[in-house]
């Protein structure tokens, strides 16, 4: 983040996001539409960067330059984890009601969305996934297969040892919408998937998608006795909500929700003094200072792998060896308008 006295005009960026995958904001998403120009300011130093020399996986985990990012933040939540801290949870669901099958773009801005949310009602946010067993897709999710996810299956006769069957997905490997995105532990607390024991993911999904799921929270047990307060929510819910919200600008800032976010003391008390698209733009800029959005490293790698693959030119001018950005077209997009 800026010094204190830059930061009331904080410039997010993690919107840029959905903008580098080609895709236009959608219409529900936070009402910045107005404002999107004034994510890119003039000063090249502010645009999403990303250097073709690094060799270090790390830098194509991000969508923003890493020296934007404060490591200490997943750091620090990943050692204070503890279950006894997981008692209010927003789960989020982003397979049903066809989601899955959406846009990339409107997948993102969904998980946004539900980040935000989460984060403003004081809880871990979770993400659940459907079991392999359950998905819709046949290697287990909507963005495909990476050499990671699979495992050779051993046989126990000859009789049974064919080639076409002599690998599977693995069973623990992450699905859905989890292959392409890592939930990070400032996030969710560490927090496991509440009251296994007793729900299904069945049961999580039909309770995400009524129309009371966001105002009506669901108290189960963990079997160690521990009550834990809910909301299970899917897409449709959850973008019903931040409407009917957003309508009447009842969302207020505060310092307890810039903390969920990751931000500072100053930080929180600077953001419980804004409102409207200075509220949201601030809120977003914590999030990329806390690492928003990071890339499961098998993504990473393959970015990387793709990018070194073309013949770009390594500079830009005579002194920059960065590109500024990179505009990556979907794939429908390019045949639609070739």
């Amino acid at each position: 983040m800026p010094s204190s006295s830059q930061q009331r005009s904080s410039i997010p960026r993690a919107y840029a996001t959905t903008l580098l995958l080609g895709v236009a904001m959608s219409p529900f998403i936070l009402n910045l539409q107005g404002s999107l120009s004034s994510f890119y300011p003039s000063s090249s130093s502010f645009f999403l960067r990303r250097s073709l020399s690094f060799n270090d996986i790390e830098y194509f985990s991000t969508l923003q330059d890493v020296n934007d990012i404060d490591p200490s933040i997943e750091q620090k939540a990943i050692a204070n984890a503890d279950d006894d801290k997981c008692k209010n949870l927003f789960l989020f669901l982003p397979d049903p009601q066809h989601f899955s099958y959406h846009g990339h773009g409107s997948q993102l801005n969904t998980y946004i969305m539900s980040t935000l949310i989460g984060t403003y009602l004081n809880r871990n946010v979770l993400l659940l996934e459907p079991p392999n067993e359950v998905s819709t897709f046949a290697g287990g999710s909507q963005f495909g297969c990476p050499v990671d996810s699979f495992e050779e299956i051993h046989m126990t006769s000859p009789a049974s040892s064919s080639t076409s069957d002599s690998w599977q997905i693995k069973e623990n490997f992450p699905g859905g919408f989890s292959r392409l995105i890592d939930h990070q532990t400032w996030l969710s607390g560490g927090c496991p998937i509440p009251c296994a024991d007793t729900y299904t993911y069945q049961d999580w999904a039909r309770m995400s998608t009524k129309s009371t799921a966001m105002n009506v929270p669901i108290t189960c047990k963990e079997s160690n006795g521990r009550t834990v307060n809910v909301i299970a929510t899917a897409g449709g819910p959850l973008r019903q909500y931040f409407r009917s919200k957003s309508k009447g600008n009842h969302f207020i800032s505060n310092e307890r929700w810039a903390t969920k976010l990751g931000a500072t003391l100053t930080e929180a008390r600077i953001f419980s003094t804004l409102s409207h698209a200075a509220m949201w733009d601030y809120a977003v800029g914590l999030m990329i200072k806390a690492g928003f959005l990071r890339l499961q490293p098998w993504i990473a790698r393959d970015v990387e792998m793709l990018i070194k693959s073309f013949d770009l030119f390594q500079t830009i001018g005579t002194k920059n060896p960065v590109y500024d950005s990179i505009h990556v077209r979907r794939g429908d997009k390019l045949i639609e308008e070739a």
